[in-house]
């Protein structure tokens, strides 16, 4: 399982870093009333093999039950919501900026860039953070910090994350590591991708 509870021994810190290998699964399922803010810092960084870096996100089938933040060539930002994925030229990559998309709608820094046709979808996967769940396979990985990251279900807040260093209780680990603690559910949601996070004490 990728949460224990945090009761003791863990140390807030400023926010998680990624380099395109790690991510994080919220154990939560987006659908198509899901509210998502985090505050974030993050690098548009496309290659060849990743033209869609996502910041978080997660799809149920090829064009539809989409629920994704990403990036993609010409700083391109798309909010992909249900069977549409419309798109800005984002000024924002680089710099620490509020992202929030409820409902069909993307504000950056309270300033609302995109809105999406409405649709109504719900998700068979987990929406994961510094990458995409895409129909069950974890791929386009980002490079981004994430200072804190909220989720609500239908208006109630269902994870309220926080990034720490914390000791790792996974079967058959030791020592401490970056994680997210949910203020929520009380819980420690590990970094389920390869190498560590960094932190801002790195």
């Amino acid at each position: 399982t990728s949460s224990h509870s945090c009761k003791d021994g863990c140390k807030r810190v400023e926010y998680l870093e990624s380099n395109g290998t790690q991510y994080i699964d919220t154990g939560f399922k987006p659908d198509n009333k899901t509210k998502v803010e985090c505050l974030a810092n993050w690098q548009n960084v496309t290659s060849s093999t990743n033209q869609n870096p996502t910041l978080y996100g997660a799809r149920s089938a090829a064009s539809s039950g989409r629920y994704e933040v990403l990036s993609g060539i010409s700083n391109r930002l798309y909010y992909q919501y249900g069977s549409v994925e419309p798109s800005i030229i984002s000024t924002y990559y680089g710099q620490k900026a509020k992202y929030v998309s409820d409902n069909n709608k993307l504000y950056i820094n309270d300033t609302l860039v995109i809105t999406a046709s409405a649709d109504t979808f719900s998700n068979t996967y987990n929406m994961t953070i510094f990458a995409l769940n895409r129909i069950g396979s974890v791929e386009r990985f980002t490079n981004a910090k994430i200072y804190y990251f909220k989720i609500w279900d239908n208006g109630t807040l269902v994870r309220d994350m926080i990034p720490v260093l914390a000791p790792d209780k996974r079967a058959g680990m030791t020592g401490v590591v970056p994680a997210m603690y949910d203020k929520v559910s009380g819980k420690l949601f590990y970094n389920q991708g390869t190498e560590a996070f960094k932190t801002n004490l790195d």
